[in-house]
């Protein structure tokens, strides 16, 4: 028998791996809805719970600040990246990548304050 025919028609396996999901979502491939309010909200209620979980420890506040840095920087681009496949009335095609941006302008702003924090939490430990 042919192994090339046997090997494609074997089941494709399901694999949930976190660089997969982050590349989808970087991509935009979830849909502005999904990528926006699960990525963007869903992750700033997520770092809002470590911003309170970060007070017991130097260690809990570095895994805080840096999924808060990566969130801050990749949602302009996976929003935007959403926005220009959406298919939906464009005022949210619009509006979304807008309000992204500036959502990751006024994170930017503040990295320079984590960089410094990060140094004391590193001498402390």
């Amino acid at each position: 028998m042919n192994t090339a025919v046997e090997h494609s028609q074997a089941p494709k396996r399901f694999t949930l791996s976190p660089w997969r999901v982050f590349l989808k979502y970087l991509r935009g491939d979830y849909g502005l809805a999904i990528t926006t309010w699960i990525f963007g909200a869903g992750f700033a209620l997520a770092a809002e719970w470590l911003n309170f979980v970060a007070e017991k420890g130097p260690w809990h506040w570095l895994l805080f600040s840096g999924i808060c840095v990566v969130q801050a920087f990749t949602i302009p681009f996976a929003v935007t990246f959403a926005a220009l496949k959406y298919k939906g009335p464009k005022i949210w095609a619009i509006s979304a990548p807008i309000l992204a941006i500036a959502s990751g302008y006024t994170w930017a702003l503040a990295l320079p304050s984590y960089i410094i924090a990060v140094k004391k939490v590193i001498v402390v430990l």
